[in-house]
């Protein structure tokens, strides 16, 4: 115990106020031995001055009754609100009945009859220490269960109950647009117009059996719990009851700085029919994804909903992504690229594929969104990138790699990019990076700071999928590029479609003067590669030239010669 003690007192300072000079230094010896500080005052109304000027930094209160001047008992009640968790201990040489039952009243923890006993005193400080130990942990607790914002419960309360709880139903209900608050108003005032909805919420259950929690910024949980059997209150009555709680919510205006605003909800509903409330919050969540999706006000969790039947999927592919970058499964796939005047095949654009644990090769459109959505993605492009300068570092081709908009803004891969093209300078001259143009670019800075730092090196940009959508002319000049890949929307049709030949022309017509080469994507047929030329595109590249292969570079020698093949499909 006294080694326990010890430990526990050694950061803490005591106040001790006695006025019999022996007892009190009797005392100050042995409490020294423990704690801190030891501060020592003669009588209550020295006692009460040392605590007003000493009040956070004093941990406990030992104190005689007795004492001129002010009393023990007087002192501690003088002491009243600055006193917040400070236990007390009162020394006394009387049991009476009327001390002890106005002691309660004060607030004092326990009591020591004197003459002094060391080790009641020791018992009586470990007790204390302990029990106050226990309230700080347990008001901590209590602290981090309640949102600051609203003073509602949080998250970590909501996790507890459902825990210790067996709900009928969780309806997890979301402010819509509620960051539009926050960019038009201030975070101020959106915090204000979030405590206004928490008090609104509550005031709607408060006279039912729900529990109301508040997570993050604009959601609030409503937990049902009841007595009553599930056939008695169902999943629609429980839909009815959000239904009206959306109506009220939606029909009173909130003010902010003098103006009425009205926002809108959605609301999605998980109902406990297996007797298991762990998964509900996440039920309810899907089931609000599904209702925006639907474009309704509210939804009920099933599990065959499209967004669950989605999430279900995410997890599978995420599976197969992360098991495939730890063995070896992320491929590089090679399609050729023509030069129109000589025939030969001079590039080649690297794509990724993935194989899983069974083998099966994978193209990216069906993995790399669900990557995208994670941090494994940085681990595939980091390896595209990596074995794409490994690949083509005995050869004499030219190379190009896929980025997004978002890989140039990320710092993470940039400076990879700028580390491994440092760590295969030779290799620089013959790699092209393609953006793809569809995406639109909004950073220009960031974007055209990444391109200078490339072509430093000695690499060459080429602007994908150029022709449709966000295209824009003024870009092109911007960011300075090599190549222009034409969209396969324009090229597929070209044998075909004079509008898209139209098109094609001016593109080429302004990329010539510009000093630009451009490259024609989707080239299937021999109708299509005729008239590609025709148009004087300087490259082309898709099915007809060749499919994607992970055979070995040189099936794909630069003496290749384009030759008279039979129409094959993409």
């Amino acid at each position: 115990m006294l080694k326990e003690l010890k430990e526990k007192a050694k950061k803490l300072s005591v106040l001790l106020v006695e006025d019999d000079e022996n007892i009190r230094m009797q005392m100050e010896r042995i409490l020294k031995r423990f704690f801190q500080k030891v501060y020592i005052a003669e009588d209550g109304e020295k006692g009460l001055e040392l605590f007003n000027s000493k009040t956070k930094q004093i941990d406990l209160i030992l104190t005689d009754i007795a004492m001129p001047n002010m009393n023990g008992l007087d002192m501690i009640q003088a002491m009243g609100e600055n006193r917040y968790d400070q236990p007390v201990i009162m020394i006394s040489a009387h049991n009476d009945s009327d001390n002890l039952l106005r002691a309660i009243t004060v607030g004092v923890d326990d009591f020591i009859i004197k003459p002094v006993n060391v080790d009641k005193l020791m018992q009586v400080l470990h007790k204390v220490i302990l029990e106050q130990e226990k309230e700080k942990k347990l008001k901590q607790l209590a602290k981090l269960s309640i949102d600051n914002v609203t003073g509602l419960p949080n998250r970590f309360a909501l996790s507890q109950d459902l825990e210790e709880k067996n709900p009928l139903a969780l309806m997890l209900l979301n402010i819509d647009f509620f960051k539009e608050v926050n960019n038009v108003y201030g975070f101020s005032n959106g915090d204000k117009l979030i405590c206004e909805m928490a008090r609104r919420i509550k005031k709607h259950v408060d006279d039912k059996n729900y529990s109301c929690y508040s997570l993050q910024g604009d959601e609030f949980v409503i937990l049902l719990e009841t007595d009553q059997e599930s056939d008695s209150f169902t999943v629609y009555s429980c839909a009815e009851e959000m239904v009206e709680l959306i109506k009220k919510l939606e029909s009173e205006p909130f003010e902010i700085e003098g103006w009425e605003i009205f926002r809108n909800f959605t609301v999605g509903i998980a109902w406990n029919d297996k007797g298991d409330s762990s998964d509900l919050l996440r039920q309810a969540d899907i089931a609000l994804n599904q209702a925006r999706a639907d474009n309704k006000k509210w939804a009920i969790y099933k599990e065959n909903h499209s967004i669950f039947k989605e999430y279900e999927n995410n997890i599978h592919w995420l599976k197969k992504i992360k098991e495939a970058i730890q063995n070896e499964g992320v491929l590089l796939y090679f399609q050729p690229i023509v030069d129109n005047t000589s025939g030969q095949i001079t590039k080649y654009e690297c794509l990724v594929r993935l194989r899983d644990q069974d083998g099966v090769i994978h193209s990216p459109n069906v993995f790399l969104p669900i990557a995208k959505k994670t941090k494994t993605y940085l681990l595939i492009m980091k390896e595209v990138i990596r074995k794409a300068l490994q690949c083509f570092r005995d050869s004499t081709s030219d190379f190009s790699i896929n980025l997004s908009v978002e890989d140039i803004l990320n710092q993470e891969m940039r400076e990879y990019i700028f580390q491994q093209i440092d760590s295969h300078m030779d290799v620089a001259p013959r790699l092209i990076f393609e953006i793809l143009e569809s995406e639109g670019i909004d950073n220009y800075e960031q974007v055209i700071e990444f391109i200078e730092e490339v072509k430093k090196r000695g690499c060459k940009i080429s602007v994908d999928d150029f022709g449709t959508g966000y295209s824009n002319f003024y870009h092109v000049i911007q960011l300075d590029v090599d190549y222009l890949k034409l969209d396969g929307t324009l090229i597929k049709n070209l044998h075909c479609d004079d509008n898209a030949k139209a098109v094609v022309e001016s593109i080429v017509d302004f990329a010539n003067k510009l000093n630009i080469k451009t490259v024609a994507e989707y080239v299937h047929c021999d109708e299509v590669q005729e008239r590609v030329r025709q148009l004087q595109v300087n490259y082309s590249q898709g099915y007809y030239i060749g499919k994607p292969e992970s055979c070995p570079l040189p099936k794909y020698s630069e003496d290749n010669k384009i030759e008279k093949r039979s129409q094959s499909s993409p």
